[in-house]
């Protein structure tokens, strides 16, 4: 690692380590965010600043935290980034670890945040989420399980009023929404389209992917298999009109199964 980091920093010799692009994004912050550990430690040594935000105020540190990546986090924490950074849009550091799933970040950061903490967005798919509702809708359980200890508001509701339930059961996340049953979740709370948790379980047992529309067909919901490949989602039918070698390049999701605590 360490001769890495000094090839890299060769490469960085006159360069201004802290340059941005047009949205604020700098070296770091994009290292980061593409999970390029070596690079980010190089950069952290030449002096790149570990705390500037860009555009939204965003720091590097909630970059690598929301995209997952835990070596780049852990060098940014060693070096003393913040873990009280807050974007325009109220998006915390807690937040931003619970949205990728790491652990060791949300249990550093959980003394020094508001656990209920919500985003304003601009965006309706966003607005009102809370940390507990990120770890849901993607599938964190131990994060969400760490939320729940701490006392985070399972009934609290977006703008759309979804809850973290109802969330874990949109995006088939079935682990997620048995913690929070455990935990004494509502599955009756209703969102703005009238679903409750326990309908959308329903739906889940005929074979729907709910809240996922075929980006060809417009099958929405997906029912039976779906068939993904970076972020867009086929139906069965509109699979079987691809090519041999475009079918091995996707991965194909089964309906979720729900366990009996969900379906109960």
């Amino acid at each position: 690692l360490r001769r890495a980091i000094d090839e890299e920093l060769a490469g960085l010799q006159g360069t201004d380590v802290d340059r941005a692009d047009l949205n604020g994004v700098t070296l770091l912050m994009r290292a980061c965010a593409d999970g390029h550990e070596v690079r980010a430690r190089a950069l952290l040594e030449a002096g790149a600043e570990i705390d500037k935000g860009d555009e939204a105020d965003w720091t590097a540190l909630m970059f690598a935290s929301a995209s997952g990546h835990e070596q780049c986090a852990r060098a940014l924490l060693v070096k003393g980034a913040s873990l009280e950074a807050v974007s325009k849009d109220n998006f915390t550091m807690l937040m931003a670890a619970s949205y990728g799933g790491l652990l060791s970040v949300v249990t550093q950061v959980l003394p020094l945040s508001d656990i209920d903490a919500a985003v304003v967005s601009t965006h309706a798919s966003q607005a009102g989420y809370t940390a507990l509702m990120y770890a849901s809708s993607n599938g964190h359980e131990l994060c969400a399980r760490a939320l729940l200890e701490k006392g985070a508001d399972m009934e609290k509701q977006t703008l759309k009023g979804n809850t973290a339930l109802i969330l874990s059961c949109e995006n088939g996340h079935d682990l997620c929404a048995r913690a929070l049953l455990e935990a004494g979740a509502s599955k009756d709370i209703k969102d703005s389209a009238g679903d409750t948790a326990a309908t959308l379980v329903q739906q889940a047992l005929a074979g729907a992917h709910m809240g996922v529309r075929c980006a060809r067909s417009g099958m929405d919901p997906i029912v039976g298999n779906r068939y993904t490949l970076q972020g867009e989602d086929l139906c069965e039918s509109e699979f079987q009109k691809l090519t041999s070698q475009e079918q091995r390049e996707r991965e194909c999701i089964p309906p979720l199964t729900p366990s009996a605590s969900l379906s109960a």
